[in-house]
């Protein structure tokens, strides 16, 4: 597949990193982004984890090591957003339990494999529920700031998407008797049409 790898974050800047007011529950939600199982965090040491995996297959590994890069981004917005929301800012999430209120992050949430078929569709997967979770998020919260850069994530993730599917089908495409790709995921809405998924 020809693929341009400088697709992998979208070529319109990120809104100015700001809050409207400090506010425990989107906090929460934000830390969410940063320290559960489907985070930035977990995107970032798994892209990581399969950038070196995929060593032989440059292409690939090439592709992983630039949205790594565009995930890293984003673990640093959402901490900072986290931060000026009230937060404190470390790789954990929000339990919602009395006796352990936070959860640290843990790279043992990981999918970890070395068949390069099984890591692409880990990565799909983990882009996937990334996606959906921001997409509540865009329902949840009403502060236009983090609204604004939701959105642009979000555009991001979805190129995410179309990288790894992509990389699959070419994958898929030299290995004979190969399973078809399922159907594509379903336009995020509030986006422009360019940047919903086919």
């Amino acid at each position: 597949m020809a693929m341009d790898l400088a697709t992998y974050r979208a070529d319109f800047p990120y809104p100015a990193i700001r809050v409207l007011q400090k506010n425990p529950n989107y906090a929460r939600i934000m830390l969410s982004n940063v320290g559960e199982q489907s985070s930035e965090a977990s995107s970032v040491a798994l892209y990581l984890y399969d950038q070196i995996i995929t060593v032989n297959e440059p292409e690939i590994s090439q592709a992983f090591a630039l949205v790594k890069q565009t995930e890293q981004k984003h673990l640093e917005m959402f901490c900072d957003v986290a931060y000026q929301l009230g937060a404190d800012p470390r790789l954990w999430a929000v339990t919602g339990t009395v006796s352990q209120p936070m959860r640290y992050w843990s790279p043992s949430q990981l999918s970890y494999t070395a068949n390069t078929k099984s890591l692409l569709q880990n990565a799909l997967a983990l882009e996937r529920a990334t996606i959906a979770r921001y997409e509540r998020q865009t329902q949840e919260i009403k502060d236009d700031a983090i609204l604004l850069l939701l959105r642009r994530v979000l555009v991001d993730e979805s190129m995410h998407v179309e990288i790894f599917r992509g990389l699959l089908a070419d994958l898929e495409a030299r290995t004979p008797g190969a399973a078809p790709l399922p159907a594509a995921t379903p336009a995020i809405s509030g986006l422009p049409q360019a940047a919903t998924l086919s």
